[in-house]
């Protein structure tokens, strides 16, 4: 039996805020063309019954109160947006931190995305601190929706040759067939120093035609690599680029771009967590990002 690569069940959490929307739109957009599963996820950051004083019955009664209230508010956000089909959509309001709601829900669910809405930068990461402490305590594959969507014409797939770059490849591929999607698939050539150190400790300069050789080879084998490749259909064009592959990506996309990357996640704070080419790719994104987490349900 092929595997089905859409998304089944997406998580997004929706707070009422421009991001929350931004995701929810993605969602939906998800939900349309895939018949993607919705769960929007709503966690009331509320004071814990410790920090209030009154009465323990009063006190839950006021939570339960707060809860209800945004639950209703969300659902007739959900009725004005979708109508009928409102109904099919499932809503998950409760009390807790937005990450502890949002990472209960898409584990118990055993969901396969979550989609996430522009990240706030906030100190060395970039990834804004909702962001990133989810991705610490889920491993679903990640959407992440920098903007409102727009109509997608392209899918850009960086390939290095590893297995996560050959799942990312699988995943762009079948996603593409079904949006109808150009796809580029990237290889960055990043040259060597042009200078190695000799035994005497000093440096020699790296001949020309060596870096030439390398990046010859390079290439040989990215085209050998998808010589072979079954694309169904899909147009297929391969771009071999001299230069930081994070940084080719950012120069390459457009707003109707979706990137569709393999994550490593090996090294460093930010690649623990997605990879760092990912991380990078993140943070300048002007469209869509598809992240394929090691822990992912999708096998190429």
């Amino acid at each position: 039996m092929t595997q089905n690569p859409f998304p089944r069940l997406a998580v997004v959490g929706h707070d009422g805020r421009d991001g929350g929307q931004i995701a929810f739109e993605a969602a939906l957009v998800l939900r349309e063309r895939f018949g993607t599963r919705l769960v929007v996820v709503n966690g009331l950051d509320l004071p814990a019954p410790r920090d209030i004083s009154g009465r323990p019955d009063e006190i839950e009664l006021m939570r339960t109160g707060a809860t209800h209230r945004v639950e209703r508010a969300l659902s007739a956000r959900l009725d004005e947006r979708l109508g009928a089909e409102a109904e099919d959509v499932e809503l998950a309001v409760f009390p807790g931190s937005p990450v502890q709601a949002i990472a209960e829900v898409a584990r118990d669910r055993k969901a396969d995305l979550l989609v996430v809405g522009p990240h706030r930068k906030d100190g060395p990461l970039d990834l804004g601190r909702t962001t990133r402490a989810l991705l610490a305590a889920t491993q679903c594959d990640v959407w992440m929706q920098p903007s409102s969507p727009v109509a997608l014409e392209r899918a850009l797939i960086p390939y290095d040759g590893s297995d996560e770059s050959a799942r990312g490849l699988a995943l762009g591929l079948a996603l593409a067939k079904q949006l109808g999607l150009e796809v580029i698939v990237l290889q960055a050539y990043i040259p060597p120093d042009f200078a190695y150190p000799s035994p005497d400790g000093s440096e020699v300069l790296m001949p020309m035609y060596v870096v030439e050789q390398q990046r010859d080879a390079q290439r040989e084998r990215f085209e050998e690599a998808l010589a072979g490749l079954k694309t169904d259909g899909v147009a297929v064009v391969m771009r071999f680029l001299d230069g930081d592959p994070a940084t080719i990506i950012a120069e390459e996309q457009r707003p109707q771009d979706l990137v569709v990357m393999g994550t490593h996640g090996r090294t460093g704070i930010a690649a623990a967590l997605l990879g760092g080419v990912t991380s990078a790719v993140l943070k300048h994104a002007q469209g869509p990002v598809y992240a394929v987490r090691s822990g992912s349900r999708f096998k190429s």
